[in-house]
């Protein structure tokens, strides 16, 4: 990462309710988040993430079923169990 004097596409962020960090992946040692939550902290983020959270969320609508959860009643989705 280096310095930027504007439209920075970085952020170091801390959730203020643990629970928000409930459920991301880790593989190969990289955290992941899931789909939706990509979108919905780029919607409120600032630059270009708002433009950003858009693209994921039009992406969303075009792949449901690669995005969406499988198994709803035990709260887990099944490419992560």
């Amino acid at each position: 990462m280096l310095p930027a004097p504007r439209s920075a596409n970085v952020i170091l962020a801390q959730p203020y309710d643990p629970s928000l960090l409930s459920g991301p992946v880790k593989q190969g040692g990289v955290g992941y988040v899931s789909t939706a939550q990509v979108v919905l902290d780029s919607l409120t983020g600032n630059g270009r993430m708002p433009a950003e959270g858009e693209a994921v969320l039009a992406w969303m609508r075009r792949n449901e079923p690669r995005w969406r959860t499988g198994c709803l009643e035990t709260g887990q989705d099944k490419r992560r169990a």
